[in-house]
C-alpha cells in the first residue's frame, strides 16, 4: 500500500503538468472560436465621429454673430431654463422642423449635457445631407464653467427669473419719454404684423422669438423699456435682454393696450431700421 502511494505522489507533477499543458493548448486554440467582434469606430453599426469645437471658438462665433445653427440637445425643460444665446432645441421628433429652410453649407454646432447626447443630433444631421458638422467639447457644463452666456426664456414663476426684471407703469414711462426721450428706447417684441398696425411713437421693433440673434439695434446706453402682446411677452424678453448683459431694461405693465388706453401717443409707420 505504502509503495502504491508512494508511485501515486511522485506521479502528481507530470499529471498537473499534463493538465496545465492542456488548459493552455485549449485557450490558444479555442481563442478564436470565441472571441467577440471589437467594433470599429468607423465600421458598421458604430457612431460616426465628428470635429469638436471648443467652448472659446464657439463663443468667439458666437460674439461675433458668425453664421452658424447651434442645436441643444438636451430636455426642452433644461434648454429653457438655460441656452445659450440663440440655440434651438433640437431632438429626433423636432430635427426636421428645425432644419427648414437651412442650407446644408450651414455650420451646425450640437450641445448636450455629453458627448453621446450631441452626437446622436449630429448623427440624424449627417443622414440628412449636412456636412458642416461639430460637437461642443464638453457640452452645456463646459459652456457653463467657463462663465459662456446663456439665455433663460423667461419663467415667471422663477425666482431667478424674477430678479431680472424692473417693472414700470404707463405713466412712468411717459413721463420719462416726454422728460429724456434722449436717453430712453421703446422695443416692442410683437410680431411685425402688430407693429406696423400701430405701436408707441418712436418704438422699434425686434419679434420675440428673434430677440436672442438681432440686438443690433437695441442701444446699451439708453433705458430700454420693452413691451409685448402681454404681459408676460414684455418680461421674457426683458430676461433675454438681462441675461444678454444689457443693464438698464424695464418690462412695461399693462402692455401696449395699457399704453393706448391711456391715449398716450402712438403712430403706425414700420420700423425703418427693421431687415425686410
Amino acid at each position: 500500500m505504502d509503495k502504491f502511494w508512494s508511485n501515486k505522489r511522485e506521479s502528481l507533477p507530470w499529471i498537473i503538468g499534463a493538465v496545465l499543458i492542456g488548459v493552455v493548448l485549449l485557450a490558444t486554440i479555442g481563442r478564436p472560436l470565441f472571441r467577440t467582434k471589437p467594433v470599429s469606430k468607423t465600421g458598421e453599426g458604430a457612431l460616426k465621429e465628428f470635429p469638436h469645437i471648443t467652448v472659446g471658438e464657439l463663443a468667439s462665433k458666437v460674439q461675433q454673430g458668425s453664421p452658424l445653427l447651434i442645436l441643444d440637445a438636451r430636455p426642452v425643460d433644461q434648454y429653457l431654463t438655460e441656452h445659450i444665446p440663440n440655440a434651438a432645441s433640437a431632438s429626433p421628433e423636432t430635427i426636421d422642423e428645425r432644419l427648414a429652410g437651412i442650407s446644408r453649407d450651414m455650420p451646425i454646432v450640437t450641445v448636450g449635457n455629453n458627448y453621446a447626447e450631441a452626437q446622436g443630433i449630429a448623427v440624424l444631421l449627417d443622414t440628412r445631407g449636412y456636412k458642416n458638422i461639430s460637437v461642443l467639447v464638453g457640452g452645456m457644463t463646459a459652456w457653463q464653467d467657463n462663465s459662456g452666456t446663456t439665455v433663460s426664456w423667461g419663467d415667471p414663476t422663477s425666482f431667478s427669473d424674477l430678479a431680472k426684471v424692473k417693472f414700470t407703469t404707463t405713466e412712468e414711462a411717459r413721463k420719462n419719454q416726454t422728460n429724456r426721450p434722449q436717453y430712453i428706447l421703446f422695443l416692442d417684441v410683437r410680431t411685425r404684423d402688430e407693429f406696423d398696425a400701430s405701436h408707441v411713437t418712436g418704438a422699434i421693433n425686434v419679434p420675440l422669438d428673434e430677440l436672442e440673434s438681432n440686438t443690433s439695434g437695441i442701444a446699451r446706453g439708453k433705458e430700454v423699456i420693452v413691451y409685448g402682446a402681454s404681459e408676460l411677452q414684455g418680461f421674457q424678453a426683458a430676461v433675454k435682454l438681462s441675461d444678454l448683459g444689457y443693464i438698464s431694461v424695464k418690462a412695461l405693465s399693462g402692455t401696449f393696450d395699457g399704453w393706448k388706453q391711456k391715449g398716450f401717443p402712438i403712430e403706425s409707420t414700420p420700423d425703418p431700421n427693421r431687415p425686410r
